[in-house]
């Protein structure tokens, strides 16, 4: 048995021995507890890249957000992902996941997921923006001045049967002088001209506005005239108001009122209302209600029957008398009856008056008495007329056995009923001015989806562009024995022979014929400017631009037609302006107007006016457009005439560069606009049967609104504003 001293060294084996062990267990303690934090450290640390990464993402894209135009997206189906630096990596990327409106504001709400990896990890947002566009792209996104129901910025002849419906302001403005003769007008509020305006026949307008003089004639019925020179009516109609900064004369007719800076003359045997001058007023004929004058008042036939004038009257009618005369001068009065009150003298020359009120002398030349009399000055009575009265000064019979005059003589008797006449001048009427726009086809080349331009070798040369289904690049215009107006890339095309090299899908027609044999397109060259004829069922939908003469002829054309020289229809023409049309016809190959569905159209969707994912219109200005000519070469204007013929039927606004002439049966179911920029010789002319018929515009086409081709600007830009509404981790 081992002696108790001896089991010392056991014990304290033992006691080291549970010291390491527990240094030990301390020692992994830490360790676990340094690479637990270590690997928080790391995971905090990857996270923190991710998220990072993600917001940064939230940012990009709202820049994005801001310069994408979302009425003409690059996307055609949702979720997509978007290309942009930064984004489409390993690192970061974006997904569009729904996208709704314009709202009534004209915002759209825009949601997305951003994903950001780093470190090993990844995070996703989900962030919705709110996001403010313009509504139009490409080229024509500014627009020109806006235009009237008609602008016409050079003279306008109106004859015919000229028609407007739908629009109870409906306004003809005319940069120019305006003759509207031979014509049954209905339908125009008003017409404004900046030169001289002739009215004849029966033409029922309600307003007519000229900077110059007016003439007005035949049975001619106008609610309102007015005139910065003088108006002349010797219309057999009745007017309601003539206003004048000149004179007025009146020679037909019936006025209801006359407001005229210059004199008035008064000559027709109608009954007028009343008649406001600055000048003079002459009476020959007729009844004048109320009269007026800041000048003098004279009548040498019919009646005035009641007279204000701040000058003189000279009544030398004996026929039907006046009511009251109130002058700031003198009276001389032929007439019988009525109030008699003057500043100045009176002289009853006819059938007396039953009063007289005076400042001045009173005589008595004929017959005729006054019943009573209330005169400042003498009394002089001539004949055996009756007078009963007072008077301030002296009497003097001619006749002194005439016992019919008594009146009262009281020395400084001042009548004390005698008005001073205080008329307020007629303000003049402001010129009319009207905003010429610049009508330029070649701005409009590179909004156009087809652009026509005719080689001297003899074959048509078009260019794509914005067309779904036809790579945008130069084509030319092809035909063989099976097809007919089909495009040929360039490369693939022989000028010589005029043949083409490639076949099937890579030819793409764009017109539909009477038949499978005739042609759409034939193009004839008069002195080196080529004209081109355009025949057919249909063309392919979007903007066709033509460098010459372009005549639309027979079919129905869902399209804008720009053409740098002349326009001419003929035929049964129709054309539908894209925004006129609507989305199905212009996008989706759905024609309407009894139209076949043509299956070389399906696919061709003109993206400058299809939002393919909002399945509307984009409202593009140029969309707006039915046929707009003429254009600048070397700072020199030519063409811009549009002649509308036959039967034709057009759906938009009309833009001529030069004039506008209309005849047969035409129908305008939008806005005309013709900008006089080359006038030689002519005018503009309203013919034949000419109708504008605004009734039931669709909401998709805004007729006012026409694309800057000049001096204008833009009215929306392609960029926009983007705000991040919220955002939540998935």
């Amino acid at each position: 048995m081992a002696s108790p001293r001896s089991q010392r060294g056991l014990a304290t084996i033992l006691i080291v021995l549970m010291v390491g062990m527990a240094l030990t267990a301390t020692a992994l303690g830490v360790a676990h507890t340094v690479r637990g934090a270590q690997e928080k450290t790391l995971a905090m640390h990857a996270s923190t890249v991710s998220q990072q990464r993600t917001w940064s993402g939230v940012e990009l894209l709202r820049q994005y957000l801001v310069s994408v135009n979302l009425t003409a997206p690059p996307w055609s189906s949702l979720p997509w992902s978007v290309p942009i630096v930064g984004i489409a990596s390993s690192a970061l990327s974006a997904q569009l996941v729904s996208i709704s409106g314009p709202d009534s504001s004209g915002n759209y709400i825009v949601t997305a997921d951003i994903t950001g990896a780093g470190g090993g990890a990844n995070s996703v947002l989900r962030a919705v923006y709110q996001v403010a566009r313009p509504l139009s792209t490409g080229g024509s996104s500014s627009s020109g001045p806006a235009i009237d129901v008609a602008d016409f910025y050079y003279d306008l002849d109106m004859s015919g049967s000229i028609t407007v419906k739908g629009d109870s302001s409906a306004n003809f403005n005319v940069m120019g002088n305006v003759k509207l003769d031979s014509a049954s007008i209905t339908g125009i509020n008003a017409i404004h001209s900046t030169g001289n305006v002739t009215v004849g026949s029966g033409i029922k307008v309600n307003q007519i506005y000229a900077n110059g003089n007016m003439t007005l004639t035949g049975s001619s019925a106008i609610l309102s005239v007015s005139a910065l020179g003088n108006v002349i009516d010797n219309s057999s109609g009745t007017q309601g108001v003539i206003n004048s900064n000149g004179t007025v004369t009146i020679g037909n007719g019936v006025v209801n009122t006359v407001n005229a800076m210059g004199n008035v003359s008064a000559g027709s045997g109608g009954s007028h209302g009343t008649i406001n001058t600055n000048g003079t007023l002459t009476v020959t004929n007729g009844v004048v209600n109320i009269a007026n004058a800041i000048g003098n008042v004279s009548l040498t036939g019919g009646t005035i029957k009641t007279t204000n004038t701040m000058g003189a009257v000279s009544w030398t009618s004996t026929g039907t008398g006046a009511l009251t005369i109130n002058a700031n001068s003198s009276i001389l009065y032929a007439a019988a009856g009525g109030t008699l009150n003057a500043k100045g003298d009176v002289s009853l020359t006819g059938g007396g008056a039953f009063a007289v009120n005076t400042l001045g002398n009173t005589y008595v030349r004929s017959y005729g008495g006054i019943t009573l009399l209330n005169g400042k000055g003498n009394l002089q009575v001539d004949q055996y007329a009756a007078v009963v009265g007072t008077i301030g000064g002296a009497l003097n019979k001619l006749q002194q056995w005439n016992l019919n005059v008594l009146v009262t003589l009281l020395a400084g008797f001042i009548p004390t009923n005698v008005p001073t006449v205080s008329l307020t001048p007629i303000a003049p009427l402001q010129p009319y001015e009207l905003t010429r726009p610049v009508v330029d086809a070649f701005a409009l080349k590179s909004a156009a989806n087809y652009v026509f331009e005719y080689q001297s070798a003899g074959w048509t040369r078009v260019t794509v562009n914005n067309v779904l289904g036809i790579v945008s690049g130069v084509y030319a215009l092809a035909s063989d024995s099976s097809k007919k107006d089909f495009l040929c890339p360039l490369v693939s095309f022989n000028t010589g022979s005029k043949s083409c090299l490639v076949s099937g899908s890579l030819q793409k027609t764009i017109c539909q014929g009477y038949s499978a044999q005739n042609t759409c397109f034939t193009t004839s060259v008069t002195s080196g400017i080529p004209k081109w004829v355009v025949a057919g069922i249909s063309l392919a939908p979007g903007a066709f631009w033509f460098d010459g003469d372009l005549e639309p002829s027979t079919g129905t054309y869902f399209n804008t037609f720009v053409a740098t020289g002349h326009i001419v229809t003929s035929g049964a023409h129709i054309t539908k302006s894209p925004n006129n049309a609507g989305y199905g016809p212009i996008c989706n190959n759905a024609p309407t107007d009894g139209v076949a569905v043509n299956a070389n159209f399906a696919g061709l969707a003109p993206l400058n006016f299809c939002n393919l994912v909002t399945a509307k219109l984009t409202q593009d200005s140029l969309g707006n457009i039915a046929y707009l000519a003429g254009a600048y070469r070397s700072g020199v204007f030519g063409g811009g005439n549009i002649t509308l013929g036959a039967s034709t039927k057009a759906y938009g606004t009309i833009v001529a560069g030069n004039l506008f002439n209309s005849g047969g049966s035409t129908t305008v179911y939008g806005y005309v606009a013709a900008a006089g920029q080359a006038v030689t010789s002519g005018n503009n002319a309203l013919g034949g049967s000419t109708t504008l018929d605004l009734t039931t515009l669709p909401s998709t086409y805004t007729p006012d609104v026409i694309p800057c081709t000049g001096n204008c600007a833009p009215t929306a830009s392609l960029t926009g504003t983007a705000a991040v509404m919220w955002t939540r981790y998935l």
